[in-house]
């Protein structure tokens, strides 16, 4: 489950960069939203942002498991039991970080999605 980070409310648009390897989707969409508002709020115009979460289907999941939502699952034995899932598509991420222009969305050797994305100017 996603930990609110504790960034003061002063901190806004500082950051040029942010990654986010394998962690976004360990989470129902609702607390992830909230994280890529955040991300927005503290990330610069044009600011980048690099995300990765696995490709994976709940058929093609590797322990028993137990489905929360639609699309949010839960393994129930394993390395990362009682830890939610998002189950993401490409179409999935382009919608939730519409504010982003896509640099690079691909998939890699490892079954993962990679997004490479700039902030577009909101206000």
């Amino acid at each position: 489950m996603l930990q609110k980070i504790s960034i003061q409310r002063q901190i806004f648009r500082c950051y040029n960069f942010i990654i986010s390897v394998q962690v976004i989707h360990h989470a129902g969409i609702d607390d992830i939203k909230s994280c890529i508002s955040e991300i927005e709020r503290t990330l610069k115009p044009n600011g980048l942002i690099f995300i990765t979460d696995p490709k994976t289907k709940k058929n093609k999941f590797r322990s028993k498991i137990k489905m929360i939502s639609p699309r949010t699952l839960i393994p129930l034995d394993g390395p990362e039991i009682g830890i939610p899932h998002y189950l993401f598509t490409k179409d999935l991420l382009k919608k939730n970080f519409k504010n982003f222009k896509i640099l690079k969305l691909y998939v890699d050797k490892y079954k993962h999605h990679c997004f490479l994305g700039m902030l577009k100017n909101i206000n």
